[in-house]
């Protein structure tokens, strides 16, 4: 995803499903997939509930969206 082709929004991890997949929730209430990507992976990111996170979205689908790492 090209960052001109995403839309950054903040969320609250809800439920950790695996180490790089989770259910995370927006303030109006929206819960979706979140995946983490490898880099947030290699510099040891763990998921844990009632963490917040910046997601990117992409503007088709909006059930899924990957964790934003700088």
């Amino acid at each position: 995803m090209h960052r001109a082709e995403t839309y950054r929004a903040d969320a609250v991890i809800v439920e950790v499903w695996n180490e790089r997949v989770a259910r995370a929730e927006l303030a109006n209430g929206h819960r979706f997939a979140l995946w983490v990507p490898r880099r947030g992976r290699a510099a040891g990111f763990r998921l844990a509930v009632g963490r917040r996170v910046a997601v990117d979205f992409t503007p088709c689908d909006l059930s899924k969206a990957r964790m934003a790492v700088e």
